[in-house]
């Protein structure tokens, strides 16, 4: 009896694959000074792994020696010889015969066979090629220093961050550190940096220095400088507010009286007097605005000047326009305006003063 070993064999089974994923940033589209976008394409990267169990398998063959082959020989011999015996007319001995000699091969086949010999079942693993897919609409965190906020991916899996925006987060001179983070995983980040230029490019310029004070051109003076001892009695009518509140212009009136006052020039007729010898001649002093008004307001309180105006604003200037009237003629004597441009504080800090010198006639 003679054996032949066959090709050995692996038999698997209880297969099954398990997938773990994982969120990769990756720079898609970096910002210039043509462009502030930058764009990062955020990726889900599927790992798989397959499990099962192996069983490494060998079989044997074997195969029948000399008998069995001796045997096949007489086998067909003597079914020869029946099937002449059954042409010749021997039909009993011929047809039992060859139904005898149709035994001897099977007989023959019996003595051939297998034989089956493995391992164990053993549990293996393999991993399988990955998966690279877009991770779309799903939340991401950024962060600029000690500010953070939530955007959201787009279909095709892209965060798009504007630098202009982002540029004055950071110190002048250094770049622009932008860390992004899986909303669900805050583990799972990554951190883009935009370089000093770039970043300087898109910084918002520094604000422009305080603007200088601009004075108009104003007419000289009509009249020479009136002595002290000479000074004339003037009264201050409320001046018109032309683009500021009537707060502001009772405030910005009230400051011209006083430089008017601290220069000596004219005498002042204090206002709750000029009030009081009003009411008692039940004249309204409210909304007298005209030359006309004023001299006549002018004759009831005894003054022999009376000085009117107005305080108005222009975009960012702010204008001081008055005139002095004569009292007993009625003609105007002096006239003067100022300009301020910036802030209403400087009008009434730095304005008035110098209006105030201007309308008197006080180098």
């Amino acid at each position: 009896m003679t054996t032949v070993k066959l090709k050995p064999t692996d038999t698997i089974r209880n297969s099954t694959t398990t997938e773990k994923s994982e969120i990769k940033f990756q720079e898609h589209q970096r910002p210039s000074t043509r462009n502030p976008i930058l764009r990062i394409a955020v990726l889900r990267q599927v790992t798989r792994e397959q499990s099962f169990q192996r069983r490494h398998v060998e079989k044997e063959v074997l195969k029948p020696g000399a008998r069995g082959t001796l045997w096949l020989g007489g086998a067909a011999l003597a079914a020869g010889g029946y099937l002449f015996l059954y042409q010749q007319g021997y039909v009993v001995l011929g047809r039992d015969l060859m139904g005898l000699g149709a035994i001897i091969p099977v007989g023959s086949e019996i003595l051939t066979g297998s034989v089956e010999s493995g391992e164990q079942w053993k549990p293996e693993s393999k991993a399988l090629p990955p998966r690279t897919v877009p991770a779309a609409n799903i939340p991401v965190v950024a962060t600029v220093g000690p500010d953070s906020w939530t955007v959201q991916t787009d279909a095709e899996g892209l965060l798009a961050l504007d630098i202009s925006n982002l540029a004055d987060m950071v110190d002048p001179g250094k770049p622009l550190a932008i860390s992004v983070a899986l909303q669900e995983n805050p583990t799972q980040k990554t951190t883009f940096t935009v370089p000093v230029p770039v970043v300087a490019y898109y910084r918002t310029p520094p604000p422009a220095p305080a603007p200088e004070i601009k004075v108009a051109s104003v007419e000289p003076a009509t009249t020479p400088i009136i002595d002290e001892k000479n000074a004339l009695t003037l009264a201050i009518l409320d001046f018109e507010g032309l683009g500021i509140s009537e707060q502001e212009t009772r405030v910005l009136t009230n400051r011209l009286g006083t430089h008017l006052v601290q220069l000596g020039t004219f005498k002042i007729i204090e206002r709750g007097q000029m009030q009081q010898i009003l009411k008692e001649q039940d004249f309204q002093l409210t909304g007298c605005t005209s030359d006309e008004c004023a001299v006549e307001i002018g004759q009831l309180i005894g003054a022999q000047q009376m000085l009117a105006g107005s305080f108005g604003r222009f975009g960012s200037i702010y204008t001081i326009d008055m005139r002095i009237i004569d009292v007993a003629t009625g003609g105007i004597l002096r006239t003067t305006s100022y300009d301020v441009q910036g802030e209403a504080e400087l009008l009434l800090t730095e304005g008035l003063a110098e209006a105030a010198k201007r309308i008197a006639g006080v180098d």
